[in-house]
């Protein structure tokens, strides 16, 4: 007996009065029947969404079946969640780091300075700092245990055996209705010719559906499952593509104001040597000529000038390169709007 038979085999001992309905016949699986449920499979397989798994289920089972097959998809999810923070911390530990969660100071223990810079003072200092760091590693330790102890948990709840538990009761009920409210009406002809109703007879298809989601129930609740752990996958890869081309962004925003920021200062520099130049030039030139003037006036030679102090000059200059770069970075701002005046009405430059 193939492993199809046998699980199929499962559920008709579990299942009861369908039981005895999906017992009929030599073979469980044989012919149109194995071809009909190849394609049944074929067709799950192609699904996308949660949705569309329960859209696969026949009419008359799916409202039952829904909210059974959506707590699986939950757990899976927390499944796919918690496996996914237990491989993270097994990263942290391999790292000798904590998760965030445990990550704190040691606390320090007020101490006189002279007594601090004591051998004595430092071994104390030492102990809390090495018995706060054994306390986060045992806090991880624990944590990490009671992560694996959960991801058991929850891999337990979505065994076949208890999927097949959950699921087939409630087929079983549903087909108890069905069989009841699909009854056939059976007619005969009398010897007169006339059609007679003779009785009622169950509805072999509605039989043959019931077969069909008793041995697919577990299939919805597998292919649930690898449709929620890869949806959970993909958003994970997207998340930290996303933390990625934010992280670039980041270092290529820093150089670039770096960059920016060593060309406004080139460039600032170059305007106050220009400045200092500028302002050394013409304070000399003024003074020489004002010098020249006075020592014609008064028959005497023209003494040396010594101009301002080099120093003070720059500064002035310094003060003239803001006032310039201030004044046209004013004249590249858009105009703004001015408060109201005396008449209540705004006015705005022109």
């Amino acid at each position: 007996m193939s492993s199809t038979q046998s699980i199929s085999a499962v559920f008709q001992r579990a299942l009861s009065p369908l039981g005895a309905v999906l017992a009929e016949g030599n073979a469980i699986y044989s012919g149109d029947d194995l071809r009909a449920r190849q394609d049944r499979l074929l067709t799950l397989q192609s699904t996308r969404s949660v949705e569309d798994v329960l859209s696969v289920v026949p009419g008359d089972y799916s409202p039952t079946l829904r909210p059974a097959l959506m707590e699986v998809a939950a757990i899976q999810a927390k499944l796919s969640q918690s496996r996914d923070v237990l491989t993270k911390w097994d990263v942290l530990k391999a790292g000798g780091k904590h998760p965030s969660f445990l990550r704190s100071e040691a606390p320090r223990v007020q101490m006189t300075k002279e007594f601090k810079e004591q051998a004595v003072g430092a071994s104390h200092t030492s102990a809390v700092e090495g018995a706060h760091k054994a306390y986060l590693d045992s806090a991880f330790a624990a944590a990490l245990a009671a992560k694996r102890d959960e991801i058991m948990f929850l891999e337990q709840e979505i065994t076949p055996e208890k999927l097949a538990q959950k699921l087939v009761p409630l087929v079983q009920n549903r087909y108890s209705e069905l069989k009841v409210n699909s009854k056939l009406p059976d007619f005969q002809v009398d010897a007169q010719g006339s059609l007679q109703l003779v009785g009622w007879i169950e509805n072999d298809a509605a039989a043959r559906v019931g077969r069909q989601v008793t041995d697919d129930c577990v299939v919805y609740a597998y292919r649930i499952m690898a449709i929620t752990d890869a949806q959970f996958k993909a958003r994970h890869a997207k998340r930290i593509k996303k933390q990625s081309i934010q992280k670039d962004a980041d270092i290529a925003m820093a150089d670039a104001t770096t960059s920016s920021a060593s060309t406004s200062t080139a460039t600032m520099q170059s305007l106050v040597d220009k400045a200092v130049a500028a302002a050394i030039k013409k304070e000399t030139h003024r003074a020489l000529l004002t010098m020249s003037l006075d020592s014609s006036s008064k028959g005497k030679a023209p003494t040396s000038y010594i101009p301002k102090p080099a120093k003070q000059a720059r500064r002035d200059a310094v003060k003239s390169a803001k006032k310039a770069q201030e004044k046209q970075t004013r004249k590249k701002q858009p105009k703004k709007t001015r408060g109201r005046g005396k008449s209540g009405g705004k006015k705005t430059e022109k």
